[in-house]
């Protein structure tokens, strides 16, 4: 009788412990799969962080002031602003507006109105 229970016992503990290495086993496999994931994701982040590095190096490049100017000057024919053409905010209202011999305003000012 006492060697029955033994070999019982013996047996139930063989039982846990298999099922205890096979469930840390599982549990491993699991976490080194999330550390893959979460490996390839650092690398993805890393990647993206380069990628921004070098459009923000490029933005500061195409925006230079410098660079911009010498485009305007080229494509858009842009010129400093001469006094004549300054308005005042009576050649707004049309009051003093004309200022040739034809009598004819500097400036034709178009107001446009939405409609809602």
């Amino acid at each position: 009788m006492f060697g029955m229970k033994r070999t019982t016992s013996m047996l139930l503990i063989g039982v846990i412990v298999l099922g205890l290495g096979v469930g840390t086993y599982v549990v491993e496999q699991m976490i080194l799969e999330r550390e893959q994931k979460i490996a390839a994701l650092n690398a993805k982040i890393k990647e993206e962080q380069d990628r921004i590095t070098v459009l923000e190096a490029d933005w500061s490049y195409l925006t230079r002031p410098s660079r911009i100017q010498s485009l305007s000057k080229e494509m858009l024919s842009f010129a400093p602003i001469e006094p004549q053409r300054i308005l005042t905010l009576d050649m707004l209202d049309g009051q003093n507006a004309s200022a040739n011999q034809d009598n004819e305003p500097l400036y034709h000012i178009k107001v446009i109105e939405e409609i809602e």
